[in-house]
């Protein structure tokens, strides 16, 4: 009896460091596939699965890149660029500042995110990105210095304007960026 279950502990062990040895295939993009069909009903299926408040989630046409805001690190705000082919996920800001909205162009090369690091109520960043670089690299931080502000008013002596611009979105060519402002007294869409 005593060799048996030596024998068996010795098959447990070497089956579970075999185990150990394979990456788990997990791809997101396959199981929205499976999970919706060509009307676009399905079922729901959590990308995100952190102990924190995740929001505001923008993918590319072909499905291989998912942005969204997440507060997991400190509680502060970031944009966080995920790989729907597998389990990479890598923080694209670091600012102390909250950085929400992401919106990823239609290819997916180019994101717009809402930054408050220049202006309290809120400002349209851009950047051209490689999402597959950023992941291979991991290249946290990323958007710290590559994004540009591309709404911020100045006056003509050079004092920013505090005005609210909020919630980029891609026009389908990815040509133009339609956002929410109150640059004109009142909150409008604005290209």
């Amino acid at each position: 009896m005593k060799k048996v279950l030596t024998g068996f502990i010795i098959l447990l062990t070497a089956s579970a460091a075999a185990a150990a040895d394979r990456e788990v295939a997990l791809r997101y993009n396959q199981m929205l596939r499976e999970a919706f069909d060509e009307k676009g009903q399905g079922r729901v299926i959590p990308v995100a699965i952190e102990k924190a408040v995740e929001t505001e989630g923008s993918m590319s046409d072909d499905g291989s890149w998912a942005v969204y805001s997440s507060d997991r690190e400190k509680g502060n705000q970031d944009i966080y660029l995920r790989s729907m082919t597998g389990i990479a996920l890598v923080r694209m800001t670091t600012h102390a500042a909250r950085d929400t909205a992401p919106s990823l162009s239609p290819d997916g090369s180019r994101i717009a995110f809402v930054s408050y690091r220049d202006d309290p109520a809120g400002d349209i960043f851009t950047a051209r990105i490689k999402p597959a670089d950023i992941i291979e690299d991991n290249e946290t931080g990323i958007l710290d210095r590559l994004a540009k502000n591309i709404s911020q008013i100045k006056t003509e002596n050079g004092v920013i304007r505090m005005v609210k611009d909020a919630d980029p979105v891609w026009s389908p060519d990815g040509s133009q960026i339609a956002f929410s402002s109150e640059r004109a007294g009142e909150e409008n869409i604005w290209i």
